[in-house]
């Protein structure tokens, strides 16, 4: 864990150098991968994500994507999200939260269970429409006994519709 979180900061400072321009989509789409960890096993991820911003940097979407849990567990989340977005002229810091269901299939049972799932990260412009995304993120249920689990999810993010500066 300690390994992977520096050379992700290590890739962020590389790209960052790089930044073109003040980053801040009106629209975006995001696909990232991701662990989540906990003391037994990790919890692989995939999501996708849409996100609308505001003209004050505020931002709300959807996302879904699916969990990968050892051999014999797969979920689907849906969630809905709001996120704050401080765009400057080498990387965009932002924070979300997210609130949700889960449904998981297992080997023996299904169900259906709720989260939130609050996040911090950075997008780093490569392209004019194009972002590098990495964050960290702590999930946690709603039901009673849930013990939360730290994750760390890195992708990309495709900006659609920019938004035209003062």
């Amino acid at each position: 864990m300690k390994r992977l979180s520096i050379m992700a900061l290590l890739l962020t400072a590389v790209l960052a150098s790089h930044g073109q321009r003040v980053w801040q989509p009106r629209n975006e789409i995001s696909v990232t991968a991701g662990k989540y960890f906990d003391d037994d096993d990790g919890v692989v991820i995939t999501k996708i994500d849409y996100t609308h911003y505001t003209k004050s940097n505020f931002g709300f979407g959807i996302g879904s994507g699916m969990w990968f849990a050892d051999a014999d567990l797969l979920a689907f989340p849906l969630s809905a999200h709001v996120s704050y977005s401080y765009p400057t002229k080498y990387v965009s810091p932002y924070a979300r939260l997210s609130i949700g269901g889960v449904f998981a299939i297992a080997e023996d049972a299904a169900g259906v269970g709720f989260f939130y799932n609050p996040e911090f990260g950075v997008k780093v412009p490569l392209l004019k429409w194009l972002a590098f995304k990495v964050n960290l993120n702590y999930l946690i249920g709603f039901s009673e006994g849930s013990a939360g689990t730290w994750g760390f999810n890195a992708g990309i993010t495709f900006g659609l519709g920019n938004r035209k500066r003062k």
